[in-house]
């Protein structure tokens, strides 16, 4: 059994910091003294397996969150390849902190973090998740550093030329980031895995509403998939036996009138809703 790590303050009071909000509004953690010195102890926290592990109900569960929010506020480069060991979380426990949050870190980092991001999403060995993760991470690269979002996107279509090999959930991953990014110049690529039908269309859509996002066409020239509709009801059903929703939500689900186009559609497909029901 492994020695309990010693931290010293004040990284140690993030053993007792507690649980965060789920939004953009961090703390000023720089606020408690945190410095570029405390990198190295940060760092150690992050991959701390017995925080990780510890009772659900304890404040130190939390630690290694809020030691990744402060490694990104420092812009911590020598933090990369710890961070990146975390997103294997994603599809081990599916732990959607990791999924959330570690886009906004590698952001704060930025374009130091492109190299190594781009070698995890193209190794296959990672699980598929994870490399979704890492897909993510670029793109919110490109969108908060504009000098890096060129590279972001040869990042993420150099992976898509490979949809052959890819698992097709990538792929619907891969399009939706180049569609997140703007990519207007990836369309030949997303095009093709489109075409030989290597895309799990329930990420995103078909070809034509990857298009419609882009820009590139107003309205659709052909009704969805029934296949794709089967999916979505799908999704539905197991949403409404699976979730609690409110009568509100239950509402919207009827109407689809009330979710915004950026919002979460209704339906409980997890797509957004301008990319689900506003196309059927």
């Amino acid at each position: 059994m492994n020695e309990r790590i010693e931290y010293k303050a004040p990284v140690n009071k993030l053993l007792t910091y507690g649980s965060p909000e789920r939004d953009h509004d961090w703390p000023d953690y720089l606020e408690l003294g945190f410095s570029q010195v405390h990198i190295p102890e940060l760092i150690t926290m992050l991959t701390d397996e017995s925080l990780h592990r510890a009772e659900s109900t304890s404040d130190a569960i939390w630690a290694p969150l809020h030691a990744w929010r402060i490694l990104g506020r420092l812009r911590a480069v020598e933090a990369i390849p710890a961070l990146l060991g975390q997103l294997f979380r994603i599809d081990e426990y599916d732990d959607d902190w990791v999924g959330d949050e570690l886009p906004e870190v590698f952001a704060m980092i930025g374009a130091p973090a492109l190299p190594e991001l781009t070698e995890y999403l193209a190794d296959s060995s990672h699980m598929l998740f994870a490399r979704v993760g890492a897909a993510a991470c670029l793109v919110n690269i490109g969108k908060q550093h504009p000098d890096s979002c060129h590279s972001c996107i040869i990042a993420i279509e150099e992976q898509l030329k490979l949809y052959r090999r890819n698992d097709p959930t990538l792929n619907g991953h891969l399009v939706n980031s180049l569609v997140e990014l703007d990519a207007v110049e990836a369309l030949p690529t997303i095009r093709k895995a489109y075409h030989h039908k290597c895309v799990d269309q329930i990420v995103l859509g078909d070809l034509e509403d990857a298009e419609i996002e882009l820009g590139v066409r107003y309205d659709r020239a052909t009704p969805p998939s029934s296949s794709l509709l089967g999916e979505i009801e799908n999704a539905m059903k197991s949403s409404a036996s699976t979730s609690s929703l409110s009568s509100e939500q239950t509402s919207d689900l009827d109407g689809k009138k009330k979710a915004g186009r950026n919002d979460p559609c209704p339906c409980g497909s997890g797509r957004k809703y301008k990319k689900c029901c506003l196309n059927r």
